[in-house]
């Protein structure tokens, strides 16, 4: 079973995470699939692109606009004004 971004056990938890997380955690807004700006998506914390790995630790649910925002950077990199502080495992 890989663990890359293509495989079951990725899908799964991508699919897990959205189901679990209502709210952005960078801005803290309740995210909505209908409304694009705040579309739940999976970010990596530690960006995949920067050797981040899929996991369950590297990974947490941002609006479209704040994920697309962030881009490739770290936390450290893109600090936006946090409403909430973002969830800690």
């Amino acid at each position: 079973m890989s663990a890359g971004h293509g495989g079951r056990r990725w899908r799964a938890l991508r699919a897990r995470k959205l189901a679990e997380s209502r709210y952005c955690e960078a801005c803290g807004r309740l995210t909505d699939p209908s409304v694009k700006a705040l579309a739940p998506e999976l970010d990596h914390v530690d960006p995949h692109s920067l050797g981040g790995p899929p996991t369950w630790t590297n990974t947490r649910v941002l609006c479209h606009e704040c994920n697309r925002s962030k881009g490739a950077k770290t936390i450290e990199q893109w600090k936006p004004i946090m409403l909430v502080e973002p969830y800690s495992w």
